[in-house]
C-alpha cells in the first residue's frame, strides 16, 4: 500500500497564485480529515480543516471534492486556505492593541508559512510545510523618503515597464498597499507603494487622515516618470476604500499623468477625515493649500482607536442627506482621461460603493466618457478586497465570508487582466 502524501498543486510560490491540495495514496472510500494552519503576522494561530472521502484512486483533490464537513462548504480549491479561523479569543477590540483585532493580520511582505495536516481518525499521516512569497525573487525593493514616503516593487533587468500608485485605506501605513505593490511587481508591473497618514505615527507621517495634500502623488507621478526602467506613458494608480476615493481624485486632478486607475470599495464623494478623539469637522484632502470641498458627518460621530466600523454605513447614508454639501463634494469623475475599473460589494458594510460606483458609470456614459470603463458588482460582496488564500473579512453576519473570499480571488483575477489590457 502506498504511503499518504499531501501535494501543494500551484503554478508558481507567489501569494497570490490559486492553490489545490492533492492527496494520493490513500484507502478508497475511506474518510480523511485535511487540517490547514498558518500564522498571522501577530503570530497567531488560524486553523482550518475539512474531512473528505477518498475517491475509486486513493485521492482527495480540493479542485474537484467538496468536504463532508468541516470549516467551508462545497467545492473550492483553495477553501481550507480562506476557512481559516483565528484560535484565541481577542477580547474587547482596540486598534492600539493589535491582538485585540479578530481579523487575519497581514502588515508586511513576509512570506506566509502554512502546515498542512492529513489525519485518519486521530494519527497524523502525513504533514508537509510550504511558503508563499509576496516578493519574487526577480523583484527588487527601494525605500522613498524624499518628496513622499513609498516602497518601489521592479522587476530587475526590464525596460519600459508599466508602474502603478498603490494606497491602501484607511489603516494608514502600508497595510494592503505594499503586498499588492509586490505581487504586482512580480507579475511584470512596476509598483509603488506609497503611504500617505499612519495612526502610529511611523515613517514621520501624519497621525491624521486630514488634509493630506495631493501634491504629495504628484511627486509620486514625477519621480516614477523619472525612472530610467518606466514608460512615463503608461502610469496607473490603485486605491481600496479612502484610498478608492483617492485615485478617483487623483485620476480627476492629474488626467494628463494617469492611463488607467483601479478603485475597490471607492467613495464618489469627499468624505470628511479622520481625526481620532477629535469632534473637529475637516476635509481628507487639500490641492494648491486648500482643503477640498467635503461631505461632514453627522454631529454624533467620534472617533476612537475602538471605534465600530460596522456603524459607518448608518453614518455615511445619514451624510448624504447633506444635499448641498453632497454635491459640493461630488468627485468631477468626469475629468478623468483614463481607463476605469470600480470594484465593489453590494452588501459594503461600511457604506453604498456599489451605488457610488454605479453613479460613477452613470455620470461618464452620461458625458460620452471615450475610455474603457467596468464596473465588478458583487452582490454578495462586502468592503473586504484583500489578497486571495487569506482568511477574509466580514463586518456584519449579512456577508458570508465565502462570498467575500471569492470576490476577493475573482476580482484579483480581472484587475490583474485590467492592467495586462489598459496600462
Amino acid at each position: 500500500m502506498l504511503k499518504p502524501t499531501i501535494e501543494m498543486v500551484r503554478a508558481t510560490e507567489l501569494a497570490d497564485e490559486p492553490i489545490a491540495i492533492r492527496v494520493n495514496g490513500l484507502q478508497a472510500g475511506s474518510r480523511y480529515k485535511v487540517a490547514a494552519a498558518m500564522p498571522d503576522d501577530m503570530e497567531r494561530k488560524w486553523l482550518s480543516e475539512a474531512v473528505f472521502t477518498a475517491d475509486i484512486h486513493g485521492a482527495i483533490d480540493t479542485s474537484k471534492q467538496a468536504p463532508e464537513s468541516g470549516t467551508y462548504q462545497g467545492v473550492d480549491a483553495g477553501g481550507v486556505l480562506w476557512s481559516m479561523q483565528l484560535q484565541m479569543d481577542t477580547g474587547e477590540l482596540s486598534y492600539d492593541n493589535p491582538n485585540s483585532i479578530p481579523y487575519f493580520m497581514k502588515m508586511n511582505i513576509s512570506p506566509q508559512t502554512i502546515t498542512i495536516s492529513l489525519y485518519d481518525d486521530s494519527h497524523l499521516l502525513d504533514q508537509t510545510t510550504f511558503t508563499t512569497k509576496y516578493v519574487s525573487d526577480q523583484v527588487q525593493v527601494e525605500e522613498i523618503n524624499e518628496g513622499f514616503v513609498g516602497k518601489y516593487f521592479f522587476p530587475g533587468q526590464c525596460s519600459n515597464l508599466p508602474a502603478v500608485i498603490v494606497v491602501g485605506g484607511s489603516g494608514g501605513g502600508f497595510f494592503w498597499s505594499e503586498q499588492v505593490a509586490a505581487l504586482l511587481a512580480a507579475r511584470g508591473i512596476a509598483a509603488v507603494a506609497v503611504a500617505y497618514f499612519d495612526f502610529y505615527g511611523h515613517y514621520g507621517l501624519s497621525r491624521e487622515l486630514t488634509n493630506i495634500p495631493l501634491e504629495t502623488f504628484a511627486e509620486c507621478i514625477r519621480w516614477l516618470q523619472a525612472r530610467k526602467e518606466i514608460d512615463e506613458n503608461r502610469i496607473g494608480a490603485a486605491g481600496i476604500s479612502k484610498g478608492g476615493e483617492l485615485v478617483l481624485l487623483l485620476g480627476a486632478t492629474f488626467p494628463e499623468e494617469l492611463k488607467a486607475v483601479v478603485a475597490f470599495a471607492p467613495s464618489l464623494y469627499v468624505l470628511q477625515g479622520i481625526r481620532i478623539g477629535s469632534s473637529e469637522k475637516s476635509s481628507s484632502w487639500s490641492y494648491q493649500g486648500k482643503p477640498l470641498d467635503f461631505l461632514p458627518y453627522p454631529d454624533d460621530y467620534e472617533t476612537a482607536m475602538n471605534f465600530d466600523k460596522s456603524k459607518l454605513r448608518d453614518i455615511h447614508n445619514r451624510a448624504f442627506e447633506n444635499t448641498e454639501a453632497k454635491q459640493k463634494s461630488q468627485i468631477p469623475v468626469e475629468r478623468m482621461k483614463c481607463h476605469l475599473l470600480l470594484i465593489s460589494g453590494d452588501k459594503d458594510e461600511l457604506g453604498t460603493t456599489s451605488e457610488m460606483s454605479a453613479e460613477a458609470m452613470q455620470i461618464l456614459q452620461r458625458e460620452s466618457y471615450p475610455y474603457e470603463t467596468f464596473h465588478l458588482r458583487y452582490p454578495n460582496g462586502g468592503h473586504s478586497f484583500h489578497i486571495p488564500n487569506l482568511p477574509p473579512v466580514s463586518l456584519s453576519p449579512q456577508v458570508e465570508l465565502r462570498d467575500v473570499a471569492h470576490a476577493e480571488r475573482d476580482a484579483w483575477t480581472k484587475m490583474m487582466e485590467f492592467w495586462q489590457q489598459y496600462l
